[in-house]
């Protein structure tokens, strides 16, 4: 996937819930180059975004959580990652995953063409 196709994704899924691996909930909304979490006060650049996916490309079996990432708004940027099948699955603290159900089966990845 490309960093427009990317983008484009997270533009087209703003306003949806998400879920922190902490199980705490989310939406964002997009501005510009900007992504703001309802949780946080500050934004995430698309730039920001765009380094965490290229790491997570680069390097996928060492990024294995969210401080693997090593960005600014990590947590929430994995959560994305996560609903959309971009990094792998397994239980938040709540045991549910990303999308608020329960966990029954793992996402398959995003095709990275």
């Amino acid at each position: 996937m490309s960093h427009e196709e990317l983008w484009e994704l997270l533009v087209s899924h703003q306003g949806e819930p998400f879920y922190t691996v902490k199980g705490l909930p989310f939406h964002y909304t997009i501005r510009g180059g900007e992504l703001f979490v309802d949780r946080h006060s500050k934004s995430i650049t698309r730039a920001t975004v765009q380094k965490a996916y290229d790491r997570i490309l680069e390097f996928p079996e060492e990024i294995t959580g969210p401080k693997k990432l090593n960005a600014f708004g990590a947590p929430y940027i994995w959560a994305v990652f996560r609903k959309f099948g971009i990094v792998g699955g397994g239980r938040t603290k709540s045991g549910e995953d990303d999308s608020g159900c329960e966990f029954s089966h793992m996402q398959e990845n995003v095709n990275n063409d």
